[in-house]
Order: C-alpha cells, then structure tokens, then sequence
C-alpha cells in the first residue's frame, strides 16, 4: 500500500509543479484536463480548463507528491486542499477500507472504473478529511 499526499490548487498547479520539481531537482510529470480520454462535460463548459493540470506527480526520495487543479464547480479553500492518495493492488482491501471511511462521510465518487484505475473513489471522512482510493491497474501482460 502506498499513501501520498495530493495538493489541490486553484488554477496555478502549473506553476506550483514546476517550482516544488525545481526544488527537489526532479522532472514532473503532466496531465492535462485536454488529455483525459474520457473528457468530463462539465469541462467541456469551460474550455479554458482544458490547459489546466488533471494530474501532476514528482517523485522525491521515494515518496509520491501529486497535484491537480480544481475544476470548476468543486469547492477549493486553503484547507482543504490537500488529499490522501491511498494506492494499493488489493481489491478487497480497496472495498472495505473504502466502506470503513465511508461510515459517517461524504462520498463523493463511489468505486467504479476510470481510464487510470480499476477502482477509484473519493470521499471527504466524518472529520472533513479527503481521500482518494485507487486501485493499481495490474502492469502489462499481468492479470
């Protein structure tokens, strides 16, 4: 299991990538809303996102940190801009971890499957804290 920090921004992720991978003397990488195979219609709306940062990531000494910008119609404040990412290849653990947070909480993206992840949701805890689950798609050649 991995749990990694993700950094919401509102519309500078860009530049908050750039300067944190200069600090750390890593090379980011960039997904743009515009790359997303399964374009969201809300974005659609706002074409000015397509430019905007879906995901970012850098790697720093073995640790994840990721980055997005928030799109239009979610809710951004200082505060509540920061997520725990948890990834693992375990599905049933996925499922009830996922069902566990849920008690008491806001769900706000049920598992289901996305062109990243086997199993992805988002749920915001009973104390306000965000989580995204992921599931590892098996690498190539494995099932």
């Amino acid at each position: 299991m991995k749990l990694n920090p993700y950094f919401d921004f509102n519309g500078n992720a860009e530049e908050a990538v750039l300067f944190y991978a200069s600090v750390f003397d890593v090379k980011p990488d960039i997904m743009r809303f515009g790359d997303a195979p399964d374009h969201d219609p809300t974005l659609a709306a706002h074409p000015e996102y397509r430019s905007k940062i879906l995901h970012a990531h850098i790697l720093v000494d073995g640790t994840s940190l990721m980055f997005s910008d928030v799109p239009p119609g979610y809710a951004y404040a200082v505060g509540n801009n920061l997520t725990l990412n948890l990834t693992t290849n375990d599905r049933d653990k996925l499922e009830r971890w996922f069902a566990r947070l849920s008690e008491g909480a806001n769900v706000v993206t049920p598992l289901s499957a996305t062109f990243w992840s086997p199993a992805y949701g988002y749920l915001i805890d009973r104390f306000g804290n965000g989580w995204m689950f992921n599931l590892e798609a098996p690498a190539e050649g494995q099932s």
